[in-house]
C-alpha cells in the first residue's frame, strides 16, 4: 500500500547491496472503464507515492502505469514506459478505449489472423451426421470441408454450429462438434479444392470472426479469446508492410 511506512521501507530495501532498483509500476484495474474516476485516482496515489519517495531521496529511471487501457485513454500518466498488451494485437480493452481512440483520430490496425488448409472434402450425403454425437445432421447432400484444427488448438468446442470461416472472401459456418484436431466447414455451393485457406479468425473488417465475436459466443472477454490460442500453433510473424 502506498502508506509512509512502506516508502520507507522500499527505501531500505533499495539500499541493500547488490541490489539495483531501476523502475517502479502500479497496474490499472479498471482503466477500461467508462468513467476513469477509480483509474484517474489510483494513478494520483502512485504520483503522490512517487513524490514521498523522492523526498526520502530515492528516484527511479523506469516509471511506469500504462497498461493498454491507460496508454489509449488516459493521457496525463504516461510516464517512462507503456505496456501495451491487447492492443499489440489490435484490439481494444472495451468500446470506451475505442471510443477514445477514434476522438483523437487514429485506430489500431488488426495484427492476428488464424488461418488453416482444407485437408479432406467430400459430400456428405443427406440423413448422415457430421462429427462426434448428434451435433449436425445434414438434411440434404453437404460439401464439407475438414479443417486440422481444434480445440487441442484452442478452438473451443462451444464454437461447433456457431463459428464460422472465410473462405474465397465468403462466409462458411463450422458445423458439428469441434474435435480435438479437427474440425468441420459446410462449403455449401463454393469452388472450393483440397488446400484452399480458411480464415478462422481474422480482421471482422473483412467478414472474418474477429476475437470480439468468439468471446460474444463464449461470454468472456477478447483477450482471453486470443490467448486460448495454444503453443502447438505454429507463428509466422511478418513485418508491417
Amino acid at each position: 500500500m502506498p502508506t509512509k511506512e512502506s516508502a520507507h521501507e522500499i527505501v531500505k530495501i533499495a539500499k541493500l547491496k547488490g541490489l539495483e532498483v531501476e523502475g517502479i509500476f502500479t497496474h490499472h484495474s479498471n482503466a477500461d472503464a467508462m468513467f476513469k474516476n477509480y483509474a484517474l485516482e489510483q494513478a494520483e496515489r502512485f504520483m503522490d507515492f512517487l513524490a514521498q519517495l523522492k523526498a526520502l531521496g530515492l528516484e527511479f529511471k523506469y516509471r511506469h502505469m500504462a497498461n493498454s487501457a491507460a496508454a489509449l485513454s488516459m493521457d496525463n500518466y504516461g510516464l517512462d514506459l507503456a505496456r501495451a498488451g491487447l492492443a499489440l494485437y489490435g484490439l481494444h480493452p472495451s468500446i470506451y478505449t475505442q471510443d477514445a481512440l477514434n476522438k483523437k483520430g487514429f485506430k489500431l490496425q488488426h495484427a492476428i489472423t488464424l488461418k488453416a488448409q482444407i485437408v479432406s472434402l467430400k459430400t456428405i450425403e443427406a440423413g448422415c451426421l457430421v462429427g462426434y454425437g448428434e451435433g449436425y445432421y445434414c438434411l440434404e447432400p453437404t460439401r464439407v470441408g475438414v479443417l486440422p484444427l481444434g480445440y487441442g488448438d484452442g478452438i473451443s468446442k462451444v464454437l461447433g454450429n456457431k463459428a464460422w470461416g472465410l473462405l474465397h472472401g465468403q462466409e462458411v459456418p463450422v458445423i458439428g462438434g469441434v474435435c480435438m484436431d479437427q474440425c468441420f466447414i459446410n462449403v455449401g455451393k463454393i469452388e472450393a479444392q483440397e488446400g484452399d485457406e480458411v480464415i478462422l479468425l481474422g480482421d471482422p473488417q473483412t467478414g472474418a470472426m474477429g476475437a470480439g465475436d468468439v468471446s460474444k459466443i463464449l461470454g468472456i472477454i477478447n483477450y482471453e479469446a486470443i490467448t486460448m490460442l495454444t503453443r502447438r500453433l505454429p507463428r509466422i510473424y511478418r513485418p508491417n508492410l
